[in-house]
């Protein structure tokens, strides 16, 4: 896909309890990737999100790269950002990612010093993505690379970037260890009463934790038995 086929819209002040009042974006369907193990999951393909999506996706309620960055860079200064509660970063067809998208968000973010962050199921293994992803990191964006298992994890760490990891809703620890020592904590929204905008963890961490997220939403039944089997 190209920029100018993706389309994308800010929340503001979004009422999502998990993130607290915080801004928020909606990247349209076809910034998915292709690889994505939780596609047929997605906790964002059902519910009230998901009209939001749909609309997002379909150009009836959003703008282009070039109008997205600018209301972006509207934002309060120093203000948090959650991109894409729906949605990933812009890529090609062969799972490389948009160095041009990458170096927009850049510029913003370091100009408006935005505390931002975001999660990506491309591949960072293909391409200059891993390079891009560091340099993203590095420079004060916060993209985490989205896996399904911990040796995925540790993968992505071993290469030095940051990781979150998608676990069964039935997983009863909060903390653990992966088999390459990596600490594995359980997103402190999913436990007790809190927000994105309390915690903060997603965008300012050590570089040896995972994040872990339960299964949730209207298909995490499914969601359950692919991770639990293997199978994403």
């Amino acid at each position: 896909m190209s920029l100018n086929s993706t389309y994308f819209h800010l929340s503001r002040v979004s009422s999502n309890k998990k993130t607290g009042p915080i801004a928020v974006t909606t990247t349209s369907k076809n910034s998915c990737s292709a690889s994505c193990g939780m596609r047929e999951v997605c906790y964002a393909a059902s519910g009230p999100l998901a009209l939001h999506w749909s609309a997002v996706s379909n150009g009836s309620r959003s703008k282009q790269w070039r109008e997205h960055l600018a209301d972006l860079a509207s934002l309060p200064f120093g203000s948090p950002l959650r991109l894409n509660q729906a949605g990933d970063l812009v890529a090609s067809v062969s799972g490389r990612l948009s160095r041009a998208f990458i170096d927009g968000l850049l510029s913003v973010v370091k100009s408006r010093r935005l505390q931002a962050w975001t999660y990506t199921h491309h591949d960072h293994t293909v391409g200059d993505n891993g390079k891009l992803l560091r340099r993203a990191n590095r420079e004060g964006l916060r993209i985490n690379v989205s896996t399904e298992t911990e040796e995925s994890a540790d993968l992505a760490i071993a290469s030095g970037l940051p990781a979150v990891l998608a676990v069964s809703s039935e997983e009863t620890r909060t903390v653990w260890r992966t088999p390459d020592r990596n600490l594995v904590k359980v997103c402190p929204a999913q436990l007790r009463d809190t927000d994105c905008n309390r915690c903060m963890l997603c965008h300012k961490r050590g570089s040896k934790v995972i994040i872990a997220f339960l299964a949730h939403g209207s298909r995490k039944s499914r969601a359950n038995q692919q991770l639990s089997h293997g199978t994403v």
